[in-house]
């Protein structure tokens, strides 16, 4: 804690002299308002009294609030009151700050002595208006290392109303105020408060809580400090209270959220905690805003949220530990499978990233495909009307799954070719023409059967001509150079799956070889 004010230690003043102490501290304060009054609407330089004459005004000051506290008199109150209203005038800050009146103040609400809640009220209302917008006092408050003395008075429910303004007025705009603020812990004392209700007859400053839990935690320090309980306190108030009642106030604890989770702490105490299920709730919830955001810019800051949400379980997704707790006949594994058949995207992307870092052996692989016939869900997002985004998370997926085993078979007989067929065209995203013709060759590698497949005719081709040879034609139109490429590695895939069977007097390879080369009659100049 900051240095408070030292107890009484000398023998109380007569009343007569509290009163004329207290009478002189009015008078300078009457005199100071005539004086700015007069400077406000003088209209000439001559007119205008000197501001070091005013500020002059205030350096008594000081001594007299010291010498009303050590003899506790009873117009500390008063006094306090009658600056405290006086901080409200912008004129009037700096010379508070400069005089030291902020300073006493800043003591008092530092002190161990038992000081009455009016008193405290007063002084913490001379602080927060003597901080707005006047960085100079800030930096008296933060030098000191004062808000950790304001924070502690949040415990008091009768100066809770008063505290969070103040906190406000200290930190917006203002960094070093940020960060000390960051450093006390303070996103773990709003998440306590906000958990235990504190604030139900006090809604008008949820605003002000929600902004700077925001400030706070883009503050590295703060994370680093935080509790472990911090981030259940954070994804608990996203995924299952209602942040009293609005988007925005949902999206700044869910991006929060997703701050606290880039710390590997905070990642690991979310896996080991069973806590990536309310994470997907969280994901789930954002949905749930879309009627509600009229705007444009609303509606692109739940964008961004969703983005970073399914950014934060990609990662953790792909961290060892996660499989370890959430193996495939998880809960969360089951409730994965079931979003690839929603129809929203950011839920369907979710899945095809989370599923695709659970399947990082071949064991897990073949089980997803032989035993809970995931590839079908995927081809059938393929085969649909679904965003691009949502259509290369799909194939890299499927890709992944047709690395492992006897995949391949179980993909080309689920229709992989004709399905991913139609993407050949999709000029509007490359990357996703590129993954629909990269999975060609990955499933008709050593496939005698996927080779077969890719040699049947379309249905979708308008000359009759086989999957192959619309593939032929998009390496004709194609500028890229690694779609261009990956169609030449399909066709050598195809000549090394047919020529060694050929080789070894296999009627079917040698039909399927003449049937390749007369229906592509331009294949070998290709």
């Amino acid at each position: 804690m900051p240095p408070g004010l030292a107890p009484a230690v000398s023998e109380p003043l007569p009343l007569e002299e509290q009163q004329t102490l207290f009478d002189t501290l009015q008078e300078a304060l009457m005199m100071a308002e005539t004086r700015y009054q007069t400077s406000l609407t003088a209209k000439t330089e001559e007119d205008n009294p000197s501001f070091k004459q005013v500020d002059a005004l205030f350096e008594g000051l000081q001594d007299t609030l010291y010498r009303l506290w050590a003899c506790k008199s009873s117009f500390m109150v008063q006094a306090a009151e009658a600056l405290a209203n006086g901080s409200r005038n912008p004129l009037w800050r700096l010379p508070y700050g400069q005089s030291g009146v902020l300073t006493f103040f800043l003591q008092l609400i530092a002190s161990k002595e038992d000081v009455g809640t009016g008193l405290l009220l007063h002084a913490l209302r001379l602080i927060g208006n003597s901080c707005a917008d006047t960085d100079e006092n800030r930096t008296i408050v933060v030098k000191g290392n004062y808000i950790s003395a304001i924070i502690q008075h949040l415990l008091n429910p009768e100066l809770i109303q008063i505290v969070i303004p103040v906190i406000y007025n200290i930190c917006i705009d203002f960094e070093p105020a940020q960060s000390q603020l960051a450093s006390s812990k303070i996103v773990y004392i709003f998440l306590k408060l906000l958990r235990e209700d504190s604030f139900k007859d006090n809604e008008n400053l949820l605003d002000f809580i929600y902004e700077l839990i925001e400030l706070t935690t883009e503050q590295e320090q703060g994370i680093e400090l935080s509790p472990d309980e911090t981030i259940s306190l954070l994804v608990d108030l996203a995924a299952h209270k209602n942040v009293a009642h609005t988007a925005s106030r949902f999206s700044c604890i869910a991006t929060c959220s997703m701050a606290y989770l880039d710390n590997k702490r905070f990642q690991d105490i979310c896996i080991t905690k069973y806590m990536v299920a309310d994470i997907l709730s969280m994901l789930s919830k954002s949905l749930n805003f879309d009627t509600e955001w009229p705007s444009t810019d609303d509606i692109q800051v739940l964008a961004q949220v969703q983005l970073r949400i399914n950014q934060t379980l990609a990662e953790i997704s792909g961290a060892p530990l996660f499989a370890e707790y959430y193996p495939l006949g998880s809960d969360l594994s089951r409730m994965l499978r079931s979003w690839l058949q929603r129809t929203e995207d950011q839920l369907q992307i979710c899945s095809c990233v989370m599923l695709g870092n659970l399947a990082r052996s071949d064991e897990t692989c073949q089980a997803m495909v032989r035993d809970l016939n995931i590839h079908r869900d995927l081809i059938s997002i393929v085969t649909s009307d679904a965003r691009g985004a949502v259509l290369h998370a799909a194939l890299g997926f499927l890709k992944n799954l047709a690395i492992a085993g006897d995949n391949r078979l179980y993909l080309g007989q689920a229709g992989i070719i004709p399905a991913v067929s139609r993407l050949w065209e999709y000029e509007t995203v490359p990357q996703v023409q590129f993954a629909a013709t990269s999975i060609v060759r990955q499933v008709i590698i050593a496939s005698f059967e996927n080779v077969s497949h890719l040699l049947e005719i379309s249905p979708g081709d308008e000359h009759h001509g086989t999957y192959l040879s619309q593939l032929l034609s998009l390496f004709e139109k194609t500028d890229s150079t690694p779609i261009r490429t990956e169609i030449g590695r399909i066709i050598a895939s195809i000549c090394r799956t047919l020529i060694p069977k050929s080789h070894e007097q296999n009627e079917k390879a040698d039909a399927t070889i003449k049937h390749l080369f007369s229906i592509h009659e331009a294949l070998p100049s290709q």
